[in-house]
């Protein structure tokens, strides 16, 4: 179990959209008994549906929890822009709905790993003590940098002479300094930082929104030469996603694939294409070219056998199979090696027409 405990520190260390709505959170608040309360609120709201959705079985479209997420850290952005809230009850009942939201794309995340029924309470369990973890550490962290930023804006600055009035300092009518000059330049800063999160959440979830419904068009039909023996259905197979990018695109028959890494980028809207490690040596060097070319942008390849840690969930292709083409949507199945049905197959996916 201490594996997902550290699978979910990492989790939230990575993920810099539920850290920056953390953040944000923070800089509205502005007082440590506060920001301990709504972010308690936060905790509850995410640990529920992360659980809930988990054991449930919820499926949603996971491009659309992350558009909202970027949405969330817009809003509270937009909140540090403003000011603080006067009344704090709807602040704190939109970052319970929000938290909701985030533990919705924390299941989307822990249902990538591709795990089993049994002792599924016991990990996501174990997932979600990592979750909060890791959130502890990076509010600590914030805390400090924070309390740093602040000590240093509000403290006064003087000349070479240590005489007159503080650099910075907003001198009245009088003549007199005014006494709310280091205030201001902290209040500054946390709007400047308020903006940022309003601009990166803004453009973040618009751009996530828009590839979830280009991606819910689907691709155009593929038509497949006669005579063919490739098929295509609907996506059936599950590759474990808790890797990150492959660190190449080809990977050769003797050479462990990381499947982690190719259900990652599966998720990323890559196009994977398994083959069994049987086809013949000019099919794989014609195979090979292909996914070097520029053509292949967004095509990853493996040779896929029955054991190890280069498997898919399935155990392997099967027998009769010598390549297994999959996207988000569908999967193309060929019982011999037809390199025009991958290409068509693959460039209907990464370059649709219109």
């Amino acid at each position: 179990m201490f594996g997902f405990i550290e699978l979910g520190i990492t989790h939230m260390l990575t993920g810099w959209d539920h850290l920056a709505f953390v953040a944000g959170v923070l800089l509205v608040a502005q007082s440590f008994g506060l920001s301990v309360k709504l972010i308690s609120i936060f905790v509850l709201g995410h640990s529920t549906t992360l659980i809930a959705a988990t054991l449930l079985g919820w499926q949603v479209n996971a491009d659309y929890v992350d558009a909202v997420i970027a949405g969330s850290v817009a809003f509270v952005g937009c909140v540090g822009i403003l000011g603080r809230p006067r009344r704090w009850g709807w602040f704190g009942i939109v970052v319970a709905g929000f938290g909701l939201v985030h533990g919705l794309g924390l299941a989307t995340r822990f249902a990538d790993l591709g795990l089993p029924e049994n002792g599924r309470l016991l990990k996501v369990i174990a997932f979600n003590i990592g979750i909060e973890v890791g959130q502890a550490t990076a509010i600590f962290a914030m805390f400090v940098v924070g309390s740093l930023l602040a000590s240093f804006l509000v403290r006064p600055t003087t000349g070479a002479n240590d005489s007159g009035p503080p650099t910075g300092a907003v001198i009245d009518e009088d003549g007199d300094m005014g006494a709310d000059a280091p205030r201001s330049r902290e209040q500054l800063a946390t709007q400047l930082a308020s903006a940022a999160l309003f601009i990166g959440g803004s453009v973040t979830g618009a751009l996530v929104a828009l590839n979830a419904f280009m991606a819910e068009q689907g691709p155009e039909p593929v038509r497949l030469a006669d005579g063919t023996r490739c098929t295509i259905e609907a996506l059936s197979e599950t590759l474990p996603g808790s890797g990150g990018h492959p660190k190449r695109s080809f990977y050769s028959p003797g050479d462990v694939i990381p499947i982690n890494d190719f259900g990652h980028s599966l998720g990323d809207g890559y196009v994977v294409v398994l083959y069994s490690p049987d086809i013949d040596s000019a099919d794989l060097a014609k195979l090979r070219d292909y996914v070097a070319s520029s053509d292949a942008r967004g095509v990853v390849a493996g040779a896929v056998t029955s054991k190890g840690a280069d498997r898919i969930p399935s155990d392997g292709l099967d027998p009769a199979t010598a390549v297994k083409v999959l996207h988000q949507q569908d999967e193309l199945t060929c019982g011999t090696f037809e390199l025009d049905s991958i290409e068509a197959f693959a460039d209907a996916w990464l370059r649709p027409a219109g």
